[in-house]
């Protein structure tokens, strides 16, 4: 079995540390293409989600349309 022989050296942090990442800038720089993925997939969730609305506000004034066409045919 394994042990440990000696006691690993602590590290030294700043009182800016919080959570192993010394400032933000830090943070993003590491993790930047992760960031920017979750950034395209919102923009393209938000873009769809427009476009189906205009989708089915275009299909309702259709369908007001219809009904008063159909409403005056009478």
């Amino acid at each position: 079995m394994l042990q440990q022989i000696h006691i690993p050296n602590e590290e030294k942090t700043d009182t800016n540390q919080q959570f192993g990442w010394y400032t933000l800038g830090d943070f993003i720089a590491a993790n930047w293409f992760y960031i920017t993925a979750v950034v395209v997939i919102a923009l393209i969730v938000l873009m769809y989600s427009k476009r189906l609305k205009q989708e089915r506000l275009k299909r309702q004034e259709e369908a007001r349309q219809n009904a008063n066409e159909s409403s005056t045919n009478r």
